[in-house]
């Protein structure tokens, strides 16, 4: 989501872009399970003592002000200049997930409604964090899979 936020930010990129004729804009977005507010989740998972992935968290961000800078979620809030039009996202959510809580799939995709994106929320009723990648073969997982599949299909034909 940071790429389809930001992609003209040379912070972001793997090439250089400043003789390129390219950026990292992106026609559509399918994310799963997405850590689409670092600092809530970091927050989150500190205050459950979840150590684990404070662990995480704390190897890939220097500090809480990254946390703040390149968040999706915050981007959005902050009113922050984005590209238009903005690209189509499918995100897939668990309800059971402990990870990144249903509540804030609601609020991202709720404020990319409101920056003039357009987004399909599929919630999985019961279903855990990475739900696809732990059992693959579940009813769940394969209706997923197909979210993705058809969305996809949409938008590269």
């Amino acid at each position: 989501m940071l790429s389809a936020l930001r992609p003209f930010d040379q912070r972001y990129t793997a090439l250089p872009l400043r003789d390129a004729a390219v950026d990292a804009s992106l026609g559509f977005v399918a994310i799963c399970w997405a850590i689409l507010d670092p600092l809530a989740r970091y927050r989150m998972v500190t205050a459950n003592g979840n150590t684990r992935l404070a662990a995480a968290h704390e190897a890939y961000w220097p500090d809480e002000a990254a946390m703040e800078d390149a968040n999706p979620q915050l981007i959005l809030e902050r009113g922050e200049a984005i590209p238009r039009p903005l690209p189509p996202v499918l995100l897939l959510q668990g309800t059971r997930d402990d990870n990144v809580t249903p509540d804030m799939a609601d609020r991202f995709a709720a404020a990319y409604r409101q920056a003039g994106g357009r987004i399909d929320l599929h919630k999985f009723e019961g279903q855990p964090h990475a739900f696809v990648a732990r059992d693959p073969t579940s009813p769940a997982a394969l209706k997923a899979l197909e979210e993705i599949t058809g969305f996809v299909r949409r938008h590269t034909s």
